[in-house]
Order: structure tokens, then sequence, then C-alpha cells
């Protein structure tokens, strides 16, 4: 079974519904994630890595979620290239619980609500190079701020 069919089958488990948007909605929703998070690995930012980012996730609460492919934007963990169906995203509606995604990271990925106020990033360097990594928008805001004080 291919991993995108597992994916769905592991949201569907878990009582998840979910639909998968086109790849332009896709890149643009990389893009704003970009524009947010993206500066985190720049300036060193605060945020929880492995353990403890999947702690820190699992305290989240999100009736809606998107999971969102890793697309080539700038700044942000390593990324994945070109627009095809292994860049469409998945807007998840459930109960407020998260799914533990952490056996797809090979698919490199991040989860984030609408509102971008945190993610959770999924890389194929999970628990070897420090990932996955949890981080909230203000905690980029705070890092970001000395910046544009200049």
């Amino acid at each position: 079974m291919k991993l995108r069919a597992k994916l769905e089958e592991s949201l569907t488990d878990g009582g998840f519904a979910f639909e998968w948007l086109s790849v332009d909605r896709s890149w643009s929703l990389a893009a704003e994630w970009s524009r947010v998070f993206g500066t985190a690995w720049d300036t060193k930012c605060r945020m929880r890595r492995g353990h403890r980012a999947l702690h820190a996730y699992a305290q989240q609460s999100a009736a809606v979620f998107r999971i969102v492919p890793l697309a080539r934007h700038k700044g942000g963990p390593p990324e994945i290239c070109g627009r095809s169906e292994r860049t469409q995203a998945l807007e998840c509606r459930g109960d407020g619980s998260l799914p533990d995604l952490s056996r797809f990271a090979v698919l490199e990925f991040f989860i984030s609500p609408p509102e971008f106020t945190w993610t959770l990033v999924h890389t194929h360097e999970d628990y070897a190079y420090g990932g996955p990594y949890f981080v909230r928008r203000e905690w980029v805001e705070a890092c970001d701020l000395p910046r544009r004080q200049r």
C-alpha cells in the first residue's frame, strides 16, 4: 500500500474527516507557513525538538487542521520539490484531538491549524538531527521583533 493510502487509512481509523486540497492551494498554504514560521530556523528561535515537540503537540487541540507537504519556499527545514500529487495538502476535521503521524515523517510535512498559531514539522531526519519540531507563532514573532526594530 502506498504511503498516501496509508495516511488516508490512518486518518479514517482515527475518526478524522479529510479532503485533499488542490496543488495550487497546497502551495499557497506552504508559502503562508513559510512567511509565518520560516525564520524560526534562520534565527534559531525557541522551538521544541524530538519527544518534547511531540509532547507540546499532544497538548494542542484543533477541530480543523491541515497536513501540508513542505514545498520549495525560503526558510524552514529540508523541503520537497516540484508540484505534483505528492505536494497536495489535506484539510482535516475532528473532535479537537490530533493524530500522531510520526510514522509518515518520510513524507516531510507540517501540521497546523488554519490560523497558523503553532506548527509541528516532520522530516525524514526526525530523531536523527533533532526533529520533529514544534514551534508557536508567538515564539517566532518574539524572535523576529529585534530584527524588525532595526
